[in-house]
């Protein structure tokens, strides 16, 4: 195990397994690692996203405010692959961390869940720090909203894919809604597909697909998409 991990606490039964970080353990914590669906009953909480894949929302606990990320099972064969593969829950709790070490900004991971009967996995979750800002978007079509540069914040993200390409890592879905803007610097989430490579050809052609989906996000705005098409 990697010096990344070893910061942090886990817990593996037969029906579960919990990997956290103790900084945030409170009583609260631990209710939510026993049944994450239960917050969706809590008054305060946000469903940020409803869809077949999964599911995401917002709730509290302790001084906490965290985002939980459900990852819907389709059927059984899903759950069957998952004893020979990580889950996407899994892929996002050790690509968080990966971003976290070379210094790309995304929200802080909480914990990996696991509801399980013996080694099968079943219902996963990924439990993230909740960051209040905007998706890209949402600022790009309406900056003067936002009351912040628009100029600098788009040299943020061409140095954001910058360090995408020093550490040969492709997010998979570089769509505005995946990256948010915070202090005028964007924070990369879903990180469901990112892949980290070490053939640098490969990494290329991934990373090439990355910007050209960026710049698709455009289309309908020629004014933005010549902005990130002179600086990428």
């Amino acid at each position: 195990m990697s010096n990344t991990f070893r910061q942090y606490q886990s817990r593996k039964t037969f029906r579960s397994r919990v990997i956290y970080d103790p900084k945030y353990a409170c009583c609260e914590l631990d209710n939510l690692f026993s049944d994450p669906d239960l917050s969706l009953n809590d008054p305060d909480t946000e469903i940020l996203k409803d869809g077949d894949t999964s599911t995401v929302w917002r709730t509290t606990t302790g001084e906490h405010k965290l985002v939980v990320k459900r990852y819907n099972i389709k059927g059984g064969w899903q759950g069957l692959k998952r004893l020979v593969r990580y889950s996407n829950a899994e892929n996002s709790w050790r690509n968080a961390h990966i971003l976290k070490t070379c210094g790309i900004g995304t929200p802080c991971p909480v914990a990996l869940v696991e509801k399980r009967i013996g080694p099968l996995k079943r219902q996963t979750y990924f439990i993230s720090e909740y960051v209040e800002a905007i998706n890209c978007s949402s600022f790009f079509k309406e900056p003067h909203q936002h009351k912040i540069p628009l100029f600098p914040v788009a040299q943020n993200i061409i140095e954001l894919f910058s360090l995408l390409k020093k550490y040969k890592i492709s997010h998979g879905d570089m769509k505005g809604t995946n990256i948010l803007i915070s202090d005028n610097k964007p924070i990369l989430t879903d990180l469901d597909y990112m892949r980290q490579f070490r053939s640098q050809s490969l990494f290329k052609y991934r990373h090439s697909r990355d910007k050209k989906r960026f710049i698709r996000v455009w289309q309908n705005d020629p004014a933005v998409t010549k902005l990130f098409t002179s600086l990428l």
